[in-house]
């Protein structure tokens, strides 16, 4: 029934459940009464009980709720089947990438400073987890997901999704700084400074045998190391390290902003470290979190074409999910 003074009414789904409609919810036509219509999907409004939320002039497209959502699961199961067949997973494998070690990428930036106890640790990693300061979360040759893009952060473990690095800055190296310790959080999705060595992080009773026994000792780092490491991680490049470290930093922080989306600004970073002389392993990196970042857009561009053909070939089915797609 449709009252066209209030232009409001009712209507009998196949399951026989009545529901209310408002002539604004017609798309694209008339309603009148006693006429088969379509509709995809109903709400309820507190104190006005089930409305529909769109309906459709549409007789022979009409699904009850039950079929709609059976008919959705069965496209949706073969969407994700497609999915894998052609592009080899549901989601992007992002952080896959082998690289350069946390170690050896510290050698070619000529610090030798953890150098004990990377291998220690390295050593280790082979065993126990629980036999290990990091246990399972130590992770040193992998572009891992959960670290943020920037070639100076050197993730060596993951710890309830956060992730403790290295940040092997030149502007620090240049200064003899030992790279201090750096926290990227993924809740927060920044990085913070932790401590200017490892001796904070390594430091705890519980392990202090366990590097005892192999004649490892936890050096300190100086004091500049935290103020200048918390300013550029800041993204405020402390006076007198210059214009060219302080256009680095912005430049990395607008390219995290930027996700997967491609921008001449990943070639003016690349250009720019490369002028700046950057250690080769840490030009290495950026060229392959760049490359990373770039197969994650082609990946996701891929998908999105499939799920739109899957969506379009029932639009009865997913009329919500094109509506969105469309805004």
């Amino acid at each position: 029934m449709f009252d066209p003074l209030d232009r409001v009414g009712r209507i009998r789904l196949d399951d026989g459940t009545d529901v209310r409609f408002g002539a604004t919810a017609c798309v694209d036509f008339i309603p009148a009464v006693d006429q088969v219509v379509f509709v995809p999907e109903t709400t309820v409004l507190p104190g006005l009980g089930e409305r529909a939320k769109s309906v459709h002039e549409n007789a022979g497209a009409s699904l009850s709720r039950l079929d709609r959502a059976k008919r959705k699961d069965e496209l949706t199961a073969i969407l994700n089947e497609r999915i894998v067949r052609e592009l080899g997973s549901l989601t992007y494998a992002t952080g896959s990438r082998p690289v350069p070690s946390v170690r050896e990428t510290l050698i070619g930036c000529g610090v030798s400073y953890y150098d004990a106890i990377l291998a220690a640790l390295g050593e280790a990693s082979a065993g126990n987890p629980q036999d290990h300061p990091f246990n399972d979360g130590w992770q040193t040759d992998r572009l891992v997901a959960w670290a943020p893009f920037d070639p100076a952060f050197l993730a060596f473990a993951n710890a309830d999704g956060d992730a403790f690095g290295f940040f092997c800055h030149p502007a620090l190296l240049t200064r003899e700084v030992p790279p201090p310790i750096a926290r990227f959080d993924h809740e927060l999705h920044g990085l913070s400074y932790v401590s200017a060595g490892l001796g904070r992080a390594l430091k705890s009773k519980r392990w202090l045998g366990w590097w005892d026994s192999r004649g490892v000792t936890i050096p300190n780092a100086p004091r500049e190391a935290k103020v200048w490491t918390k300013a550029l991680l800041d993204r405020e490049v402390p006076e007198g390290f210059g214009d060219q470290v302080r256009l680095e930093r912005q430049l990395v922080e607008q390219i995290v902003d930027l996700g997967t989306a491609p921008s001449p600004k990943w070639d003016t970073y690349l250009t720019l470290i490369r002028e700046q002389r950057w250690p080769d392993p840490l030009q290495t990196r950026a060229r392959m979190q760049w490359e990373d970042l770039m197969e994650e857009a082609a990946w996701n561009a891929r998908a999105d074409r499939i799920t739109r053909e899957v969506w379009e070939s029932a639009p009865e089915v997913f009329s919500d999910e094109l509506s969105g797609a469309r805004m």
